[in-house]
């Protein structure tokens, strides 16, 4: 299992779960979280859908080709694949517009999380492939 956590500075970071299950990751996010005050509403969204945009140049693992849908476009030299994914969001601060606008304000404070889950066999592959596009987008980023 693959998390990737979706930051509100704009980047993402991929963790990878070997051997963790979706349903003992989801409990032991919701028991560390559910106590936190700031918490208003944790959401669970099933068959979602992660884009990856892949920049030009970036290698694919032939296995992530066949496996997940790839659209590409030649004349924008970039490809987008979609990865079944469950999304995992954690409301905070509703009620107060102050303490959430503080809190939006760090860059690095998650905003989400998004879940994917597949063969085993091609974790590895998906997760180099997130890495990379994960360095690029930050070097990106911190221009």
């Amino acid at each position: 299992m693959i998390v990737v956590t979706q930051h509100v500075g704009g980047y993402f970071i991929p963790i990878h779960y070997a051997g963790v299950g979706i349903k003992a990751y989801l409990a032991k996010q919701i028991k560390s979280t559910i106590s936190q005050k700031e918490i208003t509403s944790i959401e669970l969204l099933f068959e979602e859908t992660f884009e990856l945009e892949i920049p030009p140049r970036t290698k694919v693992h032939k296995g992530i080709r066949a496996n997940f849908e790839v659209f590409g476009s030649k004349k924008q030299r970039t490809s987008i694949i979609y990865l079944p994914s469950i999304g995992f969001k954690i409301n905070r601060y509703e009620s107060d517009n102050k303490l959430k606008e503080k809190w939006l304000s760090d860059p690095d404070n998650v905003m989400w999380k998004d879940i994917l889950i597949m063969k085993s066999s091609l974790e590895q592959p998906v997760l180099s492939l997130l890495e990379r596009i994960s360095i690029k987008q930050n070097r990106n980023i911190n221009v």
